[in-house]
């Protein structure tokens, strides 16, 4: 499916551009975490700020591929929410759904408002 293929390139590029935006000491703590991060299983890779700005761009991707229109912030919200993998619904922590939402509401804001 080439939408699929293109949604996992474009989270896999914002991880490249996630790296080259960080020091070198951001990059030590940051492959530290990800070590530790294997003892915190679904949870803790989902809960990572990177992957949470990769899905979400990830998310943002698809739905701009659709060209869908919205009427509301509430349907956008819960049709975007709805896109992101069902995995990473189920393990994001209730603050990170909480910011998530916070951007979906912005994007919404700028695009469809």
């Amino acid at each position: 499916n080439k939408t699929l293929f293109l949604k996992v390139l474009i989270h896999e590029l914002i991880h490249s551009l996630d790296i080259l935006r960080m020091k070198k000491d951001s990059i030590i703590q940051m492959i530290s975490k990800v070590m530790k991060r294997g003892n915190e299983g679904l949870a803790g890779y989902v809960n990572d700020p990177m992957e949470l700005n990769a899905f979400y761009q990830e998310t943002i991707f698809g739905i701009e591929l659709e060209k869908k229109k919205f009427n509301s912030l509430q349907s956008f919200i819960k049709y975007a929410y709805d896109t992101f993998p069902l995995f990473y619904r189920e393990n994001l922590s209730s603050g990170n759904k909480q910011k998530i939402f916070k951007r979906l509401a912005g994007y919404y804001t700028k695009n469809f408002a």
